[in-house]
């Protein structure tokens, strides 16, 4: 039996999901402060000015330990759902966001929607990742719609779990060019 993309991206994220959910808090905790200390470590940080970052839900690689240094010397940007899309707005701090979408933390509406080309680096979740920078999201194809012709710096966070050697691409799919996990970091060529 021969399976569609579809399907095989769907029992991907069920294994996946499965797994991640099973993850202590304390294990999410430990995990993300060792992805925080190898994504900050990175060199090309003091060329930029902007970074976009993500509030996680649902056992996602938590990032308020990279967002409390980046709000030091940078811009900070969080995604909020609109319609079908999602715009990038700035926020000053984590207090700045309240639950929106699907109870996601979201900027406040008091602030401003920002183009993309205003930022320098866009920081995502995912569901899993392969070693092509290719991600696998829940499937509603928020991100890649937002990154389509995006040409700053995309970086995935993952757990190693969730780097794969392949994941099934659709011609919409959009890669990363690093993805940043607890053990390794990994760049598209």
């Amino acid at each position: 039996m021969t399976f569609s993309r579809s399907s095989e991206k769907e029992k991907i994220r069920l294994r996946l999901l499965a797994e991640r959910d099973r993850l202590s808090p304390e294990l999410i905790g430990e995990k993300s402060r060792q992805i925080a200390v190898r994504l900050l470590g990175l060199k090309f940080w003091e060329s930029f000015d902007s970074v976009a970052l993500y509030a996680p839900i649902k056992n996602e690689v938590r990032t308020e330990n990279i967002a409390e240094e980046f709000f030091k010397t940078k811009k900070v940007f969080y995604p909020r759902v609109k319609g079908l899309e999602i715009d990038f707005y700035q926020v000053k701090s984590i207090t700045d966001l309240s639950p929106g979408f699907c109870q996601i933390p979201e900027p406040n509406l008091g602030n401003g929607e920002s183009s993309l080309r205003e930022i320098d680096c866009i920081i995502i979740p995912g569901v899993a990742f392969d070693r092509d920078g290719y991600r696998l999201g829940f499937g509603r194809g928020y991100y890649d719609k937002a990154l389509a012709g995006y040409t700053g710096l995309v970086i995935g966070l993952a757990y190693d779990f969730q780097i794969l050697d392949r994941l099934p691409r659709d011609p919409h799919d959009v890669g990363c060019h690093w993805i940043v996990s607890e053990t390794q970091v990994y760049q598209r060529d």
